[in-house]
């Protein structure tokens, strides 16, 4: 009898730990993970761009970007943006000087930046793979905005898909190691005459990483062209880190 009580005591045992349910709790990430906003962060890039012509050459120009954060502020609904200092110098040379004043805002856990007036959702939160919002909802009427080529005006930058691709994902950039990076896939109006797409990467604890957009426009059909090729009028613009605190 003893033995019959000790072994349904057993029994009962395993049952009940067989029965314990464990939780875990997924951390969800969020924007500022990949995107810190901090006073007197910095970040310097090196920038490689090309403007497309019709009827002369294109045009190569490369330089270095300095973007520091400079100073935090209320908005008028309380919300606290960041002064971005923008500073350009020729590669290598650390001949800065200030080129233009942006800011950023951590909303509701979502990254927004103010760049020429135009308002961008860069990142929202949570990080998940495969999460898409639109990255231009509030840029509005783009029609009147003054460019130099009719070709570029910024009316495409309508309609265009934001995408996360590649969570936790590690990459280096000009020898600089990250373990922890996020590309965001941007996708615009893409036809035989038009295309439109841009990557960024983020990298955990720095921001921006690298960049390499493209607005390309043409009038000569040809799908089996690469556009790199094939381009009357556009530009395209890459951003890589070089050094950062």
């Amino acid at each position: 009898m003893q033995r019959n009580i000790q072994l349904l005591t057993a029994v009962l045992m395993v049952m009940t730990l067989g029965c314990e349910t464990t939780t875990t709790t997924l951390d969800l990430l969020t924007a500022d993970t990949y995107y810190p906003l901090e006073v007197g962060k910095t970040i310097v890039y090196r920038v490689d761009s090309i403007s497309y012509y019709e009827t002369i050459d294109n045009d190569t120009a490369s330089w270095d970007l300095r973007e520091t954060i400079v100073e935090a502020y209320p908005d008028n609904q309380g919300r606290i943006n960041y002064r971005v200092e923008r500073a350009i110098s020729a590669p290598g040379a650390n001949n800065w000087q200030i080129s233009e004043i942006w800011s950023v805002l951590n909303n509701n856990g979502n990254i927004e930046r103010t760049e020429q007036n135009l308002r961008f959702l860069r990142l929202i939160s949570p990080v998940s793979e495969g999460a898409e919002w639109d990255g231009h909802v509030y840029l509005g009427d783009l029609s009147a905005v003054p460019v130099a080529e009719q070709c570029n005006n910024l009316e495409f930058l309508n309609g265009w898909r934001f995408t996360y691709r590649q969570v936790g994902a590690a990459a280096s950039f000009n020898g600089l190691d990250f373990n922890n990076t996020l590309t965001v896939l941007q996708t615009g109006s893409q036809n035989l005459i038009e295309f439109n797409a841009s990557e960024e990467v983020y990298a955990e604890g720095v921001g921006m990483v690298y960049r390499f957009f493209r607005h390309y426009t043409t009038q000569n059909i040809c799908p089996e062209c690469p556009w790199e090729a094939n381009t009357d009028c556009g530009y395209s613009v890459k951003m890589t880190v070089i050094d950062y605190n």
